[in-house]
């Protein structure tokens, strides 16, 4: 028989969460795909990832470096099987996660796979369609049933984040296929605005007295993926600059590489979030919830150095990805004004103080947005005591 352990959780610690075997006759899929031929997903996941068990990977590593080609030679081959389990409606959900995570881990160093993957048919849809089930069944009775859902939900999430990225076509068709409303409804199902004041309330979230539940995983993805839906892009990331008199910001005509041009505008994206009843109340509460003030421990690590399989069910890896949401929302001018006046600056303000260089430089761009960061850093320094 074979014994499907969520692969989110196997990479350090196959006894976290889900350790407690599922064995079905679904769990066959796991070996086999859609033409029959053999294939282990949650052994291509840990070749792909090569030792760098980080939750959060915005650059490679000098290992994952050193394997790129095979990686890639891995992503290339093996794609038509990761395409069909993902799409595969009769296929057991822990198996569209685990393709989900392939797919991210294939686009995150390997840019030219994003339109490739993102056109393959069905990928946006069912990618979506993950978020949306998903969230109607996390109240399961059964604790595995709603973590595997938790689960795949922050695998298709992260999945949005790193293919909307810098992407028209895909950025285009997550949205008209409704990610920002599935992402969003899911912040809101687990979060602060319908939870009287505490995130992630379905039922057998407790896991070893400590908090730990998927659920922050897949909030937090699900608010990553939000920021890049609300990104303005230049051809890649796009950096802004107050204009002479400071009344508008505008693509930074001074940068290093050049002047920019904005080839993505989701001033409309931005608008939707906005009026998504509850939705920035939600991102500004999780960007107030865990800022990390003090060295990581084991109840409390930093999402900049979070590790799969013993971090991604902590409440601390939240903020980040909500701040850098909130800074995107702040590129349009009819919505900065009430996140730089409200509580979205004093706890953007106080993430700017974060030593998580991840948390710091996503709220140092987001108070530079609103026009406060001269105004934060003062703060900062009479808190201190020191020059920042």
């Amino acid at each position: 028989a074979l014994v499907y352990v969520s692969s989110s959780f196997t990479m350090v610690n196959k006894s976290s969460f889900l350790s407690a075997a599922v064995v079905t006759t679904a769990t066959l899929f796991s070996n086999v795909s859609a033409e029959g031929e053999k294939y282990n997903m949650v052994e291509q996941i840990m070749k792909l990832r090569a030792d760098d068990n980080r939750l959060f990977r915005p650059f490679p590593t000098k290992t994952t470096h050193d394997v790129r080609e095979e990686e890639d030679s891995a992503c290339k081959s093996n794609l038509p099987k990761v395409l069909n389990y993902l799409t595969d409606p009769n296929a057991p959900v822990f198996l569209r996660g685990q393709a989900a995570e392939i797919l991210s881990l294939c686009t995150n160093y390997h840019s030219e796979n994003r339109e490739k993957i993102g056109s393959s048919e069905g990928v946006v849809t069912t990618l979506v369609e993950m978020v949306k089930s998903g969230t109607k069944k996390i109240h399961h009775d059964d604790q595995k049933e709603a973590f595997l859902e938790l689960d795949t939900i922050a695998r298709a999430a992260e999945a949005i984040w790193i293919l909307v990225y810098n992407s028209p076509t895909n950025h285009k068709a997550f949205v008209d296929a409704g990610a920002i409303e599935a992402l969003a409804e899911y912040l809101l199902e687990t979060g602060t605005v319908r939870g009287d004041g505490k995130a992630c309330l379905h039922k057998g979230q407790e896991v070893e007295g400590r908090g730990r539940t998927p659920c922050h995983h897949a909030r937090m993805w699900s608010a990553a993926a939000l920021q890049n839906l609300a990104a303005d892009y230049c051809g890649g990331t796009c950096w802004f600059e107050w204009n002479e008199d400071n009344s508008a910001l505008i693509p930074d005509p001074t940068h290093e590489h050049g002047a920019m041009e904005v080839t993505i505008s989701a001033e409309k994206e931005r608008q939707t979030m906005a009026k998504y009843d509850g939705l920035v109340d939600e991102l500004v509460a999780m960007a107030c919830s865990s800022i990390a003030h003090d060295k990581p421990s084991p109840d409390f690590p930093w999402p900049s150095a979070a590790i799969m399989g013993r971090d991604d069910g902590m409440p601390s890896l939240v903020t980040w990805a909500a701040v850098g949401a909130l800074k995107n929302l702040a590129l349009s001018d009819t919505l900065r004004h009430d996140l730089a006046s409200g509580m979205g600056y004093r706890c953007i303000c106080d993430a700017y103080g974060s030593k998580d260089w991840l948390e710091s430089e996503k709220a140092k761009i987001a108070l530079h947005y609103m026009g406060r960061q001269e105004e934060c850093e003062e703060e900062h320094k009479v808190v201190d005591g020191t020059e920042l």
